[in-house]
């Protein structure tokens, strides 16, 4: 995901939640 310098806090702060969630997704997914 390329995103621009100048996003949204509120989006920046959303891309991060989902990014950890995809994350802990990956991990459960590895085992």
């Amino acid at each position: 995901i390329m995103a621009a310098p100048r996003t949204n806090p509120q989006i920046a702060e959303a891309l991060a939640m989902l990014a950890n969630i995809v994350a802990k997704g990956q991990r459960s997914w590895k085992g």
